[in-house]
């Protein structure tokens, strides 16, 4: 109980500090880059930042572990530990076709597959949403209409739930508790596995989920308010927020830190501890995104997509110290973003998916995907190009790549409805050996980012 009424304190404290907004006000930031303090403090870790030039690194080529056509669109995604993949589209069944979901295991073998015999049905998505591997579909009719359905390991539908429009959904880790937001109607609920409702909250534009404490706690943000309930739905924080303010929160894994990053006039990092002390914090450069994700070992912070250059920032949670960054090298006319980050399950290499986009004179709008591999020291392992305007998904511990192509034929790199899986496991080793130099123009710093 002591440990409960703890966490709730602590929770609200740094909720009233991401609020309030952290740091220092927009003033005296455009104060300190008035008087060129801000560029010092950006600048003052030269010895550890570097532009890296995407087309200097001779890519690796990927070995294929399986690959899959599919007659219509589909939508796909990788469960967290890169073992089963899921695949929603219009599947036959004699001559009626229908809405189904797919699940396949790394060898691309079949698991299971359920069709949602509702003739209605024209669109749809399937997730992963738990380590045991409970999955979550939802399937819509043309008026956006449908329906939520829960299923477990082994593809047993466990229960079905009307929905007015477009949903997201997470689970706890013990997958006792799921949050189901229905962003049409602007309602979340928190639901146990049953598929029992124990309590609906409003929710508006952009609403999101995450369970902390192993489901102890859910928190809730959206563009006007963040809020904190327990597992059985008790409200234990509300406050409203700024819409115009961008902030990030992220929990470590062991609960003993939560980050926050910032953007517009304050773009920082901070770090607090469990009893709601700032430990340290670092200002960064403006215009990006500013996304956080700690290593699974909660040693090493990552701030990703910063500035225009897309920068990669990795601190030493314990001392605040800052131990590399990179910053990504594209053409003029290119716009570069980090679009996702992971950390293997040992913490020492760091999976980064960085996009390029450009108008191309033929095709129009293209984007260049791209992973970057880095050991935890700093040092670039290898690069492996992924193709143009295609859909991406990364296992959350960065061991299993699923690539889909729904692309118009000569628009992309794969042939239209086609999916490939990639067993990332065997490169995701030490270095053995005298490491390459993959660095683009030296180790020089970032200036006027």
């Amino acid at each position: 109980m002591r440990f409960s009424r703890v966490l709730v304190f602590f929770c609200a404290f740094l909720l009233f500090f991401i609020l309030m907004g952290c740091g220092q006000p927009l003033a005296a930031i455009e104060e300190e880059i008035a008087s060129g303090h801000a560029e010092q403090l950006r600048l003052d870790d030269a010895d550890v930042s570097t532009i890296l030039a995407l087309k200097n690194i001779e890519p690796l080529v990927l070995d294929l572990a399986w690959e899959r056509a599919f007659p219509q669109f589909f939508t796909a995604s990788v469960s967290p530990g890169g073992d089963l993949v899921t695949v929603f589209s219009t599947f036959s069944e004699g001559r009626r076709k229908w809405m189904g979901l797919k699940v396949f295991d790394t060898r691309g073998d079949l698991v299971w597959e359920h069709l949602f015999k509702d003739g209605e049905y024209r669109s749809g998505w399937g997730r992963v949403l738990s380590p045991s591997n409970h999955i979550g579909a939802a399937a819509f009719h043309y008026n956006g209409m449908g329906n939520f359905y829960l299923f477990d390991s082994l593809g047993r539908l466990l229960w079905t739930r009307p929905v007015w429009g477009n949903v997201s959904a997470v689970m706890s880790v013990e997958a006792e508790r799921l949050a189901l937001i229905d962003h049409a109607r602007g309602m979340l609920y928190l639901l146990d596995l049953s598929g029992q409702e124990l309590r609906s909250y409003p929710v508006t534009t952009g609403a999101t989920a995450q369970f902390m404490h192993g489901g102890d706690y859910l928190l809730v943000q959206d563009g006007k308010q963040v809020f904190i309930v327990t597992a059985r739905g008790r409200q234990v924080f509300k406050s409203t927020v700024d819409p115009e303010t961008q902030r990030h929160a992220t929990f470590s894994h062991g609960g003993k830190y939560i980050a926050v990053s910032t953007g517009d006039g304050d773009s920082s990092v901070y770090l607090f501890d469990f009893a709601g002390q700032q430990l340290w914090s670092y200002l960064l450069y403006f215009g990006g995104t500013n996304q956080l994700a700690f290593s699974p070992d909660d040693s090493y912070l990552a701030v990703y997509d910063v500035g225009r250059r897309a920068g990669l920032y990795l601190f030493d949670v314990e001392t605040g110290e800052l131990a590399w960054r990179y910053f990504f090298e594209v053409p003029a006319e290119h716009k570069v973003s980090l679009r996702h980050l992971a950390f293997t399950p040992d913490s020492s290499l760091v999976v980064a998916h960085v996009v390029e986009g450009y108008q191309d004179q033929t095709i129009g709008f293209t984007e260049k995907h791209a992973l970057v591999v880095f050991t935890i020291d700093g040092k670039v392992k290898w690069k492996a190009d992924l193709g143009k305007n295609i859909e991406y998904h990364l296992s959350a511990n960065g061991k299993a790549l699923v690539i889909g192509s729904n692309s118009i034929a000569g628009n992309g790199d794969f042939p239209s409805n086609t999916l490939a899986y990639y067993n990332l496991d065997p490169l995701l080793t030490p270095f053995e050996g005298k490491e390459e130099d993959h660095e683009a123009g030296g180790s020089g710093t970032t200036k006027g980012d």
